[in-house]
């Protein structure tokens, strides 16, 4: 009979247990919800179990029903920007998320400059850094989700298989948590509070070293020609993370998919400089997936590869990566590109002005996405060229009061006649009209193209007035 009871109780236990709502690891305490919109409160329970969520902001209760497998889930309606909040999730026993913010929520993703932390990477430091640990307060309303980040140890997953929740949790606007926060995403986020005066949480999910591949599903990538189909098959342990499709999409862009978000900031192109061609191609593939699966029109500001000594790949597959990576996006909406033609460093491919790249993906989101009228956000650009008396005149959009320095001659122009042949280029702006470049060289008294900062490193000289470089461009495509 005593064992019979033992064995009862801990079956009750059991039961016990095994009855609390379990919500993913992104639905915790300390959380950002995406302010005045219907989001998501999802988890698991017991087949059948009764769930109730009770929201602190209006003391409504919501109530639904676990399915067979044990999945459920509610939508509330977030109050404007404020809190702290509570939400009470019950299937019978409680399980409270206290200090729950309502603001504004942006996912940030890419590879290892976007994973670079504030306190840097060994031997790489981040400017500001020392600033930003003294700044940090839990008063200010910044919040941040590390994925794969637990109780302060990094833990990287893939997966073959897409997953419901990805490890991690939120943290507080403290110097420990923001020191191993993306630099990149944490300035996003500090800035655009500064600006907008509201809670931002931010959703950062990066993997250093990987191919945009890897971070789009099976139907993203059907079509391209050069993507091994097997490897969708493909089962066992994954031993290359940085290169297997979907692998990354499976691990940290599926489970975030039913958490609501403003919009997302995207860091990533280094690895695809060995098939710079396929990017103008797969980014739109890339985003037409991610708005699919969030079922929004999410706006996209993405960061263009930096100057750097030496990519890998062909002679000068930095320039053409850049140059596909700003093809790609030209023509989505709700789209644009940050240009840092002017933040590369030679000897650093994590190089550490990251605070001015989160500067101008702010601008960008003002603008944009909140409707901050008057800021210049977006980077000069080419946009034609006319011959004359052996020169060539560039012109440019988005430079409204020409482009700078004035007066002085201009690098990285190289200019070529019918031979093909480039040489570097006498280049300045002209001063009749500051919004053209005057192109010319002796070598080529025919000139037919221009190129300018067609190469892995360039200086990024030239600028409009609000500081943003000249985007590096070719008038020909020979090669």
């Amino acid at each position: 009979m005593k064992k019979f009871i033992q064995t009862t109780i801990l079956a009750l236990l059991a039961i016990a247990a095994g009855a609390r709502v379990k919500l993913p690891p992104v639905l915790g305490s300390n959380m950002v919800l995406q302010q005045d919109s219907d989001v998501r409160i999802w988890g698991r329970a017991n087949p059948g179990a009764r769930i109730q969520i009770t929201t602190s902001w209006d003391g409504k209760r919501h109530k639904t029903e676990a399915s067979d497998s044990g999945e459920w889930a509610v939508t509330v309606h977030t109050p404007p920007a404020g809190g702290p909040w509570s939400i009470v999730c019950s299937d019978g026993e409680e399980v409270v998320l206290d200090n729950v913010l309502t603001g504004e929520v942006w996912f940030c993703s890419g590879q290892s400059n976007m994973e670079m932390p504030m306190q840097g990477f060994p031997g790489s430091p981040v400017e500001g850094f020392s600033e930003a640990m003294a700044s940090a307060t839990s008063d200010v309303p910044v919040r941040m989700f590390l994925a794969d980040v637990k109780d302060g140890k990094l833990t990287k997953i893939v997966s073959r298989t897409p997953l419901d929740e990805c490890e991690g949790e939120w943290h507080l606007n403290n110097p420990g948590d923001v020191a191993v926060t993306s630099a990149v995403a944490y300035y996003f986020a500090s800035i655009l509070q500064s600006k907008m005066n509201v809670p931002v949480g931010i959703i950062v999910a990066s993997h250093g070293g990987t191919r945009i591949e890897t971070w789009m599903d099976r139907q993203a990538l059907e079509g391209f020609a050069h993507v091994d189909q097997t490897a969708f098959e493909a089962q066992g342990p994954v031993t290359d993370p940085y290169t297997t499709p979907a692998v990354l999409y499976n691990s940290k862009l599926h489970p975030f998919f039913p958490y609501v978000i403003k919009g997302m900031i995207w860091y990533q192109g280094e690895n695809n400089c060995a098939n710079p061609e396929d990017y103008s191609k797969l980014l739109p593939a890339f985003v037409k997936m991610l708005r699919e699966e969030w079922q929004a029109k999410l706006p996209f500001y993405y960061v263009q590869v930096t100057p750097f000594h030496s990519y890998w790949g062909t002679a000068n597959s930095g320039a053409r990566l850049r140059e596909h990576q700003w093809l790609g996006g030209k023509d989505i909406q709700d789209c644009s590109m940050v240009c840092t033609a002017d933040l590369g460093d030679y000897h650093y491919i994590h190089f550490p002005k990251k605070r001015q790249v989160a500067e101008r993906l702010v601008n960008l989101a003002l603008a944009k996405t909140y409707g901050r009228e008057g800021l210049w956000c977006e980077s000069p650009s080419f946009k034609d060229m006319e011959i004359r008396e052996g020169k060539a005149y560039i012109g440019v959009d988005n430079a409204p009061l020409g482009l700078c320095p004035m007066f002085i001659p201009l690098v990285d122009f190289e200019i070529a006649g019918e031979d093909r042949v480039f040489h570097p280029a006498d280049a300045m702006i002209y001063e009749s009209d500051p919004g053209h470049i005057v192109v010319s060289s002796p070598e080529v008294p025919a000139p037919v193209a221009v190129r300018y900062g067609y190469s892995d490193y360039l200086s990024g000289q030239v600028k409009n007035n609000a500081g943003l470089p000249l985007i590096p461009f070719r008038t020909d495509n020979w090669d």
